[in-house]
């Protein structure tokens, strides 16, 4: 959107203008859209510059790096297509002109192996994203990162972290929220709330916080507050948020990479970045290709987080990482309890089974209210989140064990139906007393 506001801008439309013809963009290009406060934020800006202006050039400007609480140098081993400029290593003789060649013998004489500050999912000046559909807890995973890295503890139990200050930009919470959730996050890992309000933990809440200037430059304002916090990660929430560019243009989310890279090694920092998925679909399942926006996006980052099932039982699955294998699918567990929240660590089996479990009960729901034929079950499971081929796969496993079967409908169609066993099973046991009181404190949280 702000690419598009701009160009609208050197040609010479008013701001009105400008904003009545991205609100349109927004809602026929953008999925999901920007909202039309954001939008109209777009156009207000861009309108304090003058026609002709240069608003988005591709270009850098970094203020001294700190020395913080890693390693004063950058990480060995980092990839540097992001980077115009390589210097010379090691005794390689000084080369002129834009590039810096180097033989096999030169990486190997520089070579470190990868130094985590979370344990195989994060590596030091590397960037991590986290995507999921809005409401599934993205945040509340957010404050853990932040509070593991801060005290140093493992995270879930299983990830090994190094311990540095956090550096939290948050857009869509309030502060009320945030506290809320630490204090229970607090009294779950046993720590009181001065223990926990003493972590080195900053905040931005609601700022308007922009990663890029207009003039295509980093914003000074944020570079400043990471000098003086010096954290080990920067946690951008939403990432959609805090840049204001057009994500589906590869364009201009190559370019914005590029400053982050150039950021982190400056600033010697890693980067956290909360990110929306696309509804899945029958034609892809795969985290990488339902992220919203370009493909530059996923190509760009160290490391991809994709969150799903349900809050109390998400299905995490680590679907790419340029460090190492990538680990698969896992289980967070969370558990309320008195004012705690506890997040624990379930292996990959456990994850498979809640996701194959989820799609029989949606099958056998639905099917529940009257047959459907296939085209039916698919477009509904489509609506769900549910590919094709799973719905397919679970099926089959529903008619081995005679709980639904096919008969043909109108026009020769195949109907799928729920068998005898199904319908005439007796109805399941009332809720307990206990049971329903655990619903009623869960459902007080907000996600």
């Amino acid at each position: 959107m702000a690419s598009l506001a701009g160009t609208m801008r050197r040609r010479g439309m008013s701001e009105d203008e400008i904003a009545a013809a991205i609100l349109v963009a927004n809602k026929q290009r953008c999925d999901p859209p920007l909202p039309d406060e954001e939008v109209q934020r777009i156009a207000a800006s861009v309108g304090r510059y003058a026609p002709e202006s240069t608003l988005l050039p591709v270009t850098l400007t970094l203020t001294k790096p700190p020395s913080n609480s890693i390693e004063n140098t950058p990480v060995a081993g980092l990839p540097t297509d992001h980077v115009d400029v390589v210097a010379p290593i090691g005794g390689q003789q000084q080369q002129q002109g834009r590039f810096c060649r180097q033989t096999l013998g030169d990486l190997r004489a520089n070579y470190k192996p990868t130094r985590w500050l979370i344990e195989h999912l994060l590596p030091i000046i590397g960037i991590l994203l986290m995507a999921g559909i809005p409401g599934i807890g993205k945040t509340w995973l957010v404050l853990l990162f932040a509070l593991v890295v801060a005290t140093g503890r493992s995270l879930l139990g299983r990830f090994q972290t190094r311990q540095g200050a956090v550096l939290l930009v948050l857009e869509e919470e309030d502060s009320s929220a945030v506290l809320e959730r630490l204090d229970a996050l607090y009294a779950g890992l046993e720590l009181s709330q001065e223990e926990g309000d003493a972590l080195p933990i900053h905040v931005l809440i609601q700022q308007g916080v922009s990663l890029v200037t207009v003039e295509g430059t980093l914003e000074p304002e944020l570079l400043r507050h990471i000098e003086e916090v010096k954290p080990v990660l920067v946690v951008l929430d939403p990432f959609r948020r805090v840049h204001g560019l057009d994500e589906n243009d590869s364009g201009q989310m190559s370019a914005l990479f590029n400053l982050l890279r150039q950021l982190q090694v400056d600033m010697n920092c890693s980067l956290l970045l909360i990110h929306h998925l696309r509804k899945r679909s029958e034609h892809t399942e795969d985290a990488l290709d339902r992220l919203r926006g370009s493909s530059d996006i996923a190509a760009s980052v160290d490391s991809v987080l994709e969150i799903g099932g349900q809050f109390g039982s998400l299905v995490v699955k680590h679907s790419k990482s340029k460090r190492g294998r990538a680990l698969g699918s896992f289980l967070i567990k969370s558990e309320m309890m008195s004012g705690a929240i506890r997040f624990s660590y379930q292996d990959s089996d456990i994850a498979a089974e809640i996701d194959r479990e989820e799609i029989r009960k949606f099958i056998l729901q639905i099917l529940s209210e009257g047959p459907l034929n296939q085209s039916k079950l698919w477009e509904a499971g489509k609506e769900r989140g549910f590919g094709r081929d799973r719905i397919k796969k679970a099926c089959v496993e529903l008619e081995k064990e005679r709980l639904v079967e096919q008969q043909v409908g109108p026009r020769n169609s195949k109907l799928f139906i729920l068998t005898d066993l199904v319908v005439d099973a007796p109805a399941p046991p009332s809720t307990t007393r206990s049971q329903e009181e655990e619903t009623v404190e869960r459902e007080e949280w907000v996600l």
